[in-house]
């Protein structure tokens, strides 16, 4: 049963991360010739019977006591990918707070700041609480929380769009560093079975 479980949860994982790293590939790849080529299909090596597992290594120990994985497991780019998406956030959440108060940003850019503001609280908790799954060995909340990271963030680029009419973002080069730790932490929650 803890088998079935478990391949559940990897197959769970693996779909999210294929759909955040497809949401966070067009979100963030603007350039005209990204459209023109086809992108190549996943290659999948999940067998539809869990005696057919294509694994190398055998599948990792529950831990009964913290209804997770062993953290001897968790391949630590999960770990350190987690840091530094919550150290991302945190630092986008100093820098707004003062970008906000600052008398040259147009009342439209505070506006755009305060809610992005809300949404990257979200992404902080996010970060946290996938801080906090890694530290029980739970894959399938660190799943959760780093797949939840690429929408709060597109949320508010998408205010940038609407409300000042730009695709360029104050708040840039911490999108970038925040999608990139959630795309490498679920990339490597993928390999972890």
């Amino acid at each position: 049963m803890e088998l079935i479980n478990n391949h559940s949860l990897l197959v769970t994982i693996f779909i999210s991360s294929l759909i955040l790293s497809a949401l966070c590939a067009e979100a963030t790849d603007l350039s005209p010739s990204s459209s023109s080529a086809p992108s190549p299909a996943p290659v999948s090596s999940i067998s539809s019977t869990p005696d057919a597992s294509p694994a190398l290594s055998p599948s990792p120990s529950l831990s009964p006591s913290s209804g997770g994985i062993d953290g001897d497991i968790l391949p630590p780019i999960v770990e350190s990918s987690v840091k530094k998406g919550a150290e991302a956030a945190d630092a986008a959440l100093d820098f707004m707070a003062k970008r906000i108060k600052d008398d040259s940003t147009s009342p439209i850019e505070a506006e755009c700041l305060q809610q992005c503001v809300d949404n990257y609280s979200g992404v902080s908790d996010d970060f946290k609480k996938a801080q906090d799954a890694v530290s029980s060995g739970d894959l399938y909340m660190i799943g959760e929380n780093l797949s939840a990271v690429c929408s709060e963030i597109d949320a508010c680029q998408q205010c940038f769009s609407e409300m000042l009419g730009t695709d360029e973002s104050p708040l840039a080069k911490f999108e970038e560093s925040m999608k990139k730790a959630a795309v490498d932490g679920l990339t490597a929650l993928q390999y972890t079975s």
